[in-house]
């Protein structure tokens, strides 16, 4: 697919003259895709900034210490009522101590990235 070089619009092969503008065809034609520059850096973006590092850290690290409240606090707590408790203590408990030591790695990759810098 083609586009005019006037107003941009996309073209077929066979049009002589663009729907939109009217500008002819003949030899006016863009290219579909963006030209490669020399010498500009495209921004890294899967790699996440300091700051949401930082923030995803500290949130981690939150809910991390609320699932292993909940867990203490179901298996104490709630194991008189029904024998899931404590499988969902359990459960709850190590879902925030594996969400923990994530948010602890996010953590040390934020300070070495800021040490570095």
């Amino acid at each position: 697919m083609n586009y005019c070089v006037k107003c941009g619009k996309p073209m077929e092969e066979r049009d002589a003259y663009c729907s939109n503008c009217g500008a002819p065809a003949s030899g006016g034609f863009r290219p579909i895709y963006r030209p490669v520059t020399p010498n500009v850096v495209e921004p890294d973006l899967l790699s996440p900034s300091p700051a949401c590092q930082l923030a995803a850290g500290i949130t981690g690290i939150v809910y991390g210490l609320a699932l292993l409240g909940g867990g203490v606090y179901c298996i104490l707590a709630l194991t008189q009522y029904t024998e899931w408790a404590v499988a969902d203590g359990v459960g709850s408990i190590l879902a925030g101590v594996l969400c923990c030591i994530h948010s602890i790695g996010l953590l040390r990759r934020y300070s070495a990235r800021k040490s570095a810098v």
